[in-house]
């Protein structure tokens, strides 16, 4: 079944960047999602990598 309702909830998804072939912090990214697992999905598709060591968190608004 595919889901085409808009997400409802904004997630901050930390994304890693890999330099010299170690991975660094990258940046924070807000994404609107149904839940955790979507959100790294989202930002997977969007071109990032996804930091495995944090989960993302409902953002605060």
């Amino acid at each position: 079944m595919i889901d085409l309702t808009m997400p409802r909830r904004i997630f901050t998804v930390f994304t890693t960047v890999t330099r010299n072939g170690t991975k660094y912090m990258g940046e924070r990214v807000k994404i609107n999602a149904h839940n955790a697992g979507d959100a790294k999905q989202r930002v997977r598709d969007a071109g990032f990598e996804v930091n495995k060591h944090f989960e993302p968190e409902e953002a605060k608004e």
